[in-house]
């Protein structure tokens, strides 16, 4: 825990994102899907001693962590901000992440959650022409179809890999502030990476 204090989360980013273009110029990340989601991660707070503290303890209560994974099992993963974010907002940094990374991302997979037009917006800058997500309101025809329903439930697979992840320790925090926890979870990332790393080379 000492190390990956130190570390920081400026620095675990840079690995992380290291290790996936090495995975791409390797040929063991190959996946031009992402799916995208987001969980809670429990913020480490002190036991309150008077209502000070206890506010702000209920204020760092947790925080909104995105998570995207490739069909190799690999993951991107972090809190880009304090508190809980709307999941559209988030869909821009997960794209650009696995891009910079070298990943030809052709189609995005996401709840119903990132159907907005805030997510749109994102998929048209990237240039995402097969997304399978649900519109938040109004279902698109297109949802209708079996072919469409077939293909949206791969993204039920990141659930297991979220599961996984908060067995790992992304279900709570254990460095405190913001920075903290954002070293916390791009460690987990790191560590999960170079597992399905070691794996698949």
């Amino acid at each position: 825990m000492k190390l990956t204090k130190r570390l920081g989360p400026g620095l675990l980013e840079e690995l992380n994102a290291g290790l996936l273009t090495l995975a791409v110029e390797r040929k063991v990340l190959r996946s031009r899907r992402l799916r995208v989601d987001t969980t809670v991660v429990e913020a480490d707070i002190r036991s309150p001693t008077d209502s000070g503290l206890c506010a702000h303890a209920l204020a760092r209560s947790a925080d909104k962590a995105r998570v995207a994974d490739t069909g190799e099992g690999f993951v991107i993963a972090d809190i880009p901000e304090r508190g809980g974010p709307v999941d559209a907002g988030l869909l821009d940094g997960a794209i650009t992440k696995a891009k910079k990374a070298g990943m030809q991302v052709r189609s995005v997979y996401a709840d119903r959650g990132f159907g907005t037009s805030t997510g749109n917006a994102a998929l048209t800058r990237h240039h995402i022409r097969d997304p399978v997500i649900p519109r938040q309101q109004r279902a698109a025809p297109i949802e209708h179809c079996r072919n469409w329903k077939r293909r949206y439930r791969y993204r039920n697979g990141l659930e297991g890999r979220i599961s996984q992840l908060r067995r790992k320790g992304l279900r709570r925090t254990r460095l405190r502030t913001l920075s903290g926890a954002q070293t916390w979870v791009g460690g987990i990332a790191l560590a999960h990476n170079l597992q399905r790393m070691a794996l698949l080379t």
